[in-house]
């Protein structure tokens, strides 16, 4: 048996699998669901597209000894998709055969959750609240600088916009775009496709008050941040991000209820430690994420903040999820702030906030049975994981929505 991750491997993962052809071989993405494009018959163009290079460029023979473990909650979805976007574009024939494909969606639980903190989170968790919401975003992808263009102005609506500077010529986007399909836009005097999850660290909008290129930051405290980070119990499990990707600045705690955008949008999508870090600070949140995001933390014993939000945005296609979204979000920051700080001391809502932290903190757990995590080689699959996938075992079956 030979496991192969794929982010070191994105170039040759075809050729390492034809020269092993009569091994069975466990590929895995454990970072990016964007690797997994096509959706639409006008993506055809991604360079990180590893379903839709096995299904056009790796004969079927070799498909019986292959697997495919994913991190993306929608990989069956996602799966169909692809291969329905080749058959489309007569690439492979209606027929085409089928490869083993396998998730395990709670790897982002493990650099949050795996050690109990030693330093006392209470006092930072329970301070006066000054905001309604808070939104914090690093990489500058579309969805994400959309929304902070509606709310950038409100005094009660707090952010971050960390990415990198970009010091070249910025091209501009017209954010009243109409998308060409369910996933794209096409910019006609600048040739270019591009969707929701597009980086636009390069671009400014059109005639918009909202500045992508302009940093904000919040006020981390890093003396607390670095003290958390050195309580782990094994350092190879902290990335220096960790910093500050998974934990909060301080307007986090100072917020009533946190805005997410997740690493994708369109159709994969996963849980984040944007997700997560929600989970760890007890704090009521909602997301924009792929389709039925909500609808698969409730299948798995999650709950849902029903108290504040609307879910049925859920299994809309990405533009009007992200449309109802800021029509949510436009409706909370309406709301008075002790109105809202009310529902959140609520007794419902924080018998909510417990039992996420208790079941997360549990799925961490398992994180560290099945993958090993290293700051120099990156992720491997454990022994039992391995063993676990080859048998088709239940606990790595896709969820398939319907």
């Amino acid at each position: 048996m030979i496991q192969l991750n794929l982010d070191p491997h994105r170039e040759d993962f075809i050729d390492i699998i034809k020269r092993n052809k009569n091994e069975k071989i466990i590929i895995f993405d454990l970072r990016d669901p964007i690797n997994l494009y096509p959706y639409t018959n006008n993506d055809l163009r991604g360079w990180k597209d590893y379903l839709y290079k096995i299904f056009t460029i790796l004969p079927e023979e070799y498909y019986n000894n292959l697997h495919f473990l994913s991190i993306s909650y929608n990989f069956q979805e996602c799966y169909k998709l692809v291969k329905n976007s080749c058959i489309n574009n007569k690439l492979i024939h209606k027929n085409h055969s089928d490869f083993h494909i396998h998730f395990f969606p709670w790897l982002f639980s493990d650099t949050l959750f795996h050690t109990e903190p030693e330093v006392e989170l209470s006092e930072t968790i329970n301070l006066t609240k000054k905001y309604k919401i808070c939104m914090l975003s690093m990489k500058k992808k579309l969805a994400r600088m959309l929304i902070l263009s509606h709310f950038h102005y409100d005094d009660y609506f707090v952010y971050s916009n960390i990415g990198l500077d970009c010091f070249e010529k910025l091209d501009l986007l017209d954010e009243t775009q109409k998308p060409i399909d369910e996933v794209n836009f096409y910019d006609k005097k600048l040739d270019l496709f591009y969707n929701l999850d597009t980086d636009v660290q390069n671009f400014n909008f059109k005639n918009s008050d909202f500045n992508i290129q302009k940093t904000e930051r919040l006020t981390e405290d890093f003396n607390f941040l670095r003290e958390y980070h050195r309580s782990s119990t094994n350092e190879s499990y902290c990335f220096d991000q960790s910093i500050l990707c998974n934990y909060a600045p301080l307007e986090y705690f100072e917020s009533c209820i946190i805005l997410n955008c997740e690493a994708s949008c369109l159709q994969s999508s996963t849980v984040t430690e944007k997700t997560f870090k929600n989970f760890l600070f007890k704090k009521p949140y909602i997301t924009m994420a792929g389709p039925y995001f909500n609808r698969f933390l409730k299948e798995n014993q999650f709950e849902l903040y029903d108290e504040l939000f609307d879910y049925s945005y859920d299994n809309m296609n990405c533009f009007d999820r992200l449309n109802d979204l800021i029509l949510q979000v436009s409706c909370l920051l309406d709301e008075n702030i002790d109105y809202l700080e009310d529902i959140i001391n609520s007794n419902d809502v924080k018998n909510k906030m417990n039992h996420n932290y208790k079941l997360s903190k549990d799925l961490s757990k398992l994180c560290l049975e099945y993958v090993k995590k290293d700051k120099s080689t990156s992720e491997t699959l454990t022994e039992l994981c391995c063993k676990m996938i080859l048998d088709n075992h239940e606990n790595f079956k896709p969820s398939y929505f319907s």
